[in-house]
């Protein structure tokens, strides 16, 4: 039986990080526009994440005029304080995004090698990643 979760803010990210303990990598969760952490399909996600012992960073409403090399610079940020952070600085990191966020997670994958165990791709924009 796993022990329950407990969201805590990330400090200096517009996030939620949800990290259990025994959690088995991270998930970091990024969409422009309209699916930002308020999304009830983000939500839904971390859930299903998390309950596979999978802790995730919902990172706050990315605005949806901003340029892929915008978001891949947030999502490095991301990237680069949860590697410092002392509750997820050991777990596997897997990036999640949609549309020109699925691109800017390709973009930061490649960017950060050895960093980013895995990213998921959802929608049609992934080819846009400048990796």
């Amino acid at each position: 039986m796993s022990s329950p979760a407990h969201p805590s803010p990330a400090p200096a990210l517009q996030g939620d990080l949800t990290c259990m303990p025994g959690a088995r990598g991270l998930v970091i969760l990024a969409h422009a526009g309209g699916h930002g952490p308020d999304s009830a399909a983000m939500h839904r996600v971390a859930d299903i994440l998390n309950s596979h012992q999978l802790a995730t960073l919902e990172l706050g409403r990315l605005d949806d005029a901003a340029e892929v090399d915008t978001l891949d610079q947030r999502l490095g940020a991301a990237l680069r304080q949860v590697h410092e952070d002392p509750r997820t600085c050991r777990l596997a990191t897997g990036l999640m995004g949609a549309d020109a966020s699925a691109a800017a997670a390709l973009s930061t994958a490649a960017r950060h090698p050895g960093r980013v165990a895995a990213v998921v791709s959802q929608g049609s924009h992934a080819d846009l990643g400048a990796a």
